[in-house]
């Protein structure tokens, strides 16, 4: 598999926190939450050590986004992966979306056409450029 994460210069415990902070929004960690993590973990190569600190300590892992609008997109698309993995999208989670959308210079319309494809797909496979051809949409 393609590590989406690669070519980003980013601090990549402020992105593990970012997922951490995402799981623990609506108070529901789920198992599929926590292995998506995990994952995210390896990839990015932190310790379990590190890890066990952000689970603690998200709060001192600030998201610095990146310049690069694709890296930008790119955290999203895995928050938006994040948010339904275990087939429910809270009020907390929807707004904490939205929150770290603005930080990362997405436009409201934007996330919620996002966060509404993604709902739309939950339990089915997402088809192939679909997330694309909505961001298109709002390409000048």
């Amino acid at each position: 598999m393609i590590d989406p994460f690669e070519k980003m210069n980013y601090n990549k415990k402020s992105m593990l926190a970012l997922f951490v902070t995402m799981s623990k929004s609506d108070h529901d960690i789920d198992e599929n939450e926590e292995i998506f993590i995990e994952e995210m973990r390896e990839k990015l190569g932190v310790s379990k050590e590190e890890l066990k600190h952000i689970w603690e300590n998200e709060d001192a892992y600030p998201l610095n986004p990146p310049k690069s609008e694709k890296h930008r997109m790119t955290i999203m698309y895995q928050l938006l992966y994040l948010v339904i993995i275990d087939g429910v999208v809270s009020n907390e989670e929807r707004r904490f979306l939205h929150e770290v959308g603005l930080k990362l210079a997405v436009k409201p319309a934007l996330t919620n056409d996002l966060l509404f494809a993604m709902e739309e797909h939950i339990g089915k496979e997402l088809p192939d450029g679909l997330l694309n051809s909505i961001i298109a949409k709002y390409l000048n």
